[in-house]
């Protein structure tokens, strides 16, 4: 299995030790920081495994709505990964910008224990008397991923001019704002590939501004 080859060869070896905020591969068996940011595919899979995972994922020519969809890898081991394959990849820097943030906060019921994510001033009185504080307001930098490598699988008959959809854009652009405090970071768009580069169609999906 193409996956498991791949693993072999360039995955990291494998740490024993667990400690808080940390989760084990159930791939390949590596402890990773479970408090960094990447796409989730698979419960408890490590980013390693999750983009390498698309590397192999046999829908790599999928389209939608007439468009072809970019696939964007993450980190060196999956960057090697695709090299090896003689995959042709426009690599960019994922860089961290703190112009973009989610506020959150994390509470608890105090009956039967559930524990929810509110994003919303708004809910802290609707749910104060049910529920305890686990995590007072704070907020998460979307642009903050687990790796600053990071590049699009270009396909080689992809032509200049052409009109694609990219999943996960790796260039910083706001999506929106929200008069709360929150910048969002758009994470899909719309591209036109000038034959070096993607020219980002931001207005594509964007969210705009959000009052309230």
């Amino acid at each position: 299995m193409l996956f498991k080859r791949l693993l072999d060869i360039f995955r990291t070896k494998p740490n024993s030790q667990t400690k808080k905020g940390e989760i084990t591969c159930t791939e390949c068996g590596l402890v990773y920081d479970n408090t960094l940011g990447f796409i989730k595919r698979e419960a408890n899979e490590c980013p390693d495994c999750q983009y390498i995972k698309i590397l192999t994922d046999k829908s790599f020519d999928e389209m939608s709505d007439g468009l072809r969809v970019i696939r964007t890898i993450r980190g060196e081991t999956a960057i090697k990964a695709a090299k090896d394959m003689g995959l042709k990849l426009l690599e960019l820097r994922a860089e961290v910008s703190d112009e973009f943030k989610i506020k959150y906060k994390k509470i608890k019921h105090r009956i039967t224990g559930e524990i929810i994510t509110i994003g919303d001033f708004r809910a802290d009185s609707r749910y104060s008397w049910k529920y305890k504080t686990l995590v007072d307001w704070t907020s998460k930098n979307p642009s903050k991923f687990f790796s600053p490598y990071a590049a699009y699988v270009i396909p080689k008959d992809l032509k200049k001019g052409e009109l694609v959809l990219i999943n996960d854009v790796i260039t910083n652009h706001v999506s929106g704002r929200w008069n709360q405090g929150d910048v969002y970071r758009l994470s899909k768009s719309e591209a036109t590939w000038t034959g070096e580069y993607f020219n980002i169609d931001v207005s594509s999906y964007a969210i705009g501004d959000i009052i309230g």
